[in-house]
């Protein structure tokens, strides 16, 4: 057993008085371990690093941390290298993370557990959000808060399901909350296993472009539109923003002011306006 396996998970766990709260960390490689005159902690890492906190868990192939002056949970974790993240609302891959404890325990135990990530591709084509069967990948850096449960994705977005594909500049992705009973199998899942589906929204901006595949007796679509937004609740997909969307099938093209695809029976609502042919392609 290394040095780092040996000594972490005390040096980590001794603080807070909920397991939930307590931070295991270990590493196969070396370990660096300093202390600095500001009191805090620094920690360097090589070698299969794992960080897990209650049912978040992060895996990479080195990192660093910073601890604070109390031995509370990190202020500050910093990851490189076929980096792992996972939480009960979704999972992700990336070449780099950084995460940021944005409200740590207080005396009354509010604030627990709520963190910053971002992520960066690097190495990597992609970055990769992944929720039950969707996924979501984007070029540039991938950020979310724990605290809103909002993930930001930038620079070149594809977002995939068993009943889409579509590609957008950007993308926002609302999680919701995981209830205990999904929180508890996610964590009894495999690591390389997506977490349970937490969808509640997803966003796309500029330049969007969707495709439905042909199912169900109904012809594949492409939507195109500047703003596509899905609502998991109402199992939609409003497209709007100027000029107008258009929907192509069966060798025809339509646009209107706003036009909404219900996904469950694949069926296409105008919103603000009628139907009307789009007579010049090219626009």
């Amino acid at each position: 057993m290394s040095l780092a396996a040996l000594l972490l998970p005390v040096a980590l766990a001794a603080a807070p008085s909920s397991a939930a709260e307590r931070v295991r960390v270990e590493c196969e490689g070396p370990v660096r371990y300093d202390s600095e005159p500001d009191g805090k902690t620094r920690l360097a890492l090589a070698g299969g690093v794992k960080v897990r906190r209650g049912e978040t868990a992060l895996q990479a192939r080195e990192a660093q941390a910073v601890l604070a002056e109390d031995g509370g949970p990190p202020e500050v974790v910093r990851a490189e290298g076929e980096v792992v993240f996972r939480s009960p609302a979704f999972s992700a891959r990336a070449d780099a993370a950084e995460i940021r404890t944005t409200h740590p325990a207080d005396r009354d135990g509010e604030g627990r557990g709520e963190f910053d990530v971002r992520l960066e591709r690097g190495e990597l084509a992609e970055v990769e959000l992944r929720s039950g069967e969707v996924l979501v990948a984007c070029r540039g850096p991938l950020s979310y808060s724990s605290t809103s449960r909002v993930a930001r994705l930038t620079g070149g977005v594809r977002a995939e399901s068993p009943r889409l594909r579509a590609r957008s500049r950007e993308a926002t992705v609302v999680l919701r909350r995981a209830s205990p009973e999904e929180a508890e199998k996610n964590g009894e899942q495999p690591e390389d296993t997506p977490a349970l589906p937490a969808v509640e929204s997803v966003e796309l901006v500029g330049e969007v472009v969707l495709n439905t595949p042909q199912q169900d007796g109904a012809e594949p679509r492409r939507m195109r539109a500047e703003r596509a937004f899905y609502d998991a609740g109402e199992d939609t997909i409003a497209f709007t923003g100027r000029p107008d969307p258009v929907v192509e099938y069966g060798g025809v093209a339509l646009t209107a002011p706003e036009i909404v695809l219900h996904l469950r029976d694949n069926r296409i609502v105008p919103r603000g306006g009628k139907m009307r042919a789009v007579l010049d392609r090219t626009k």
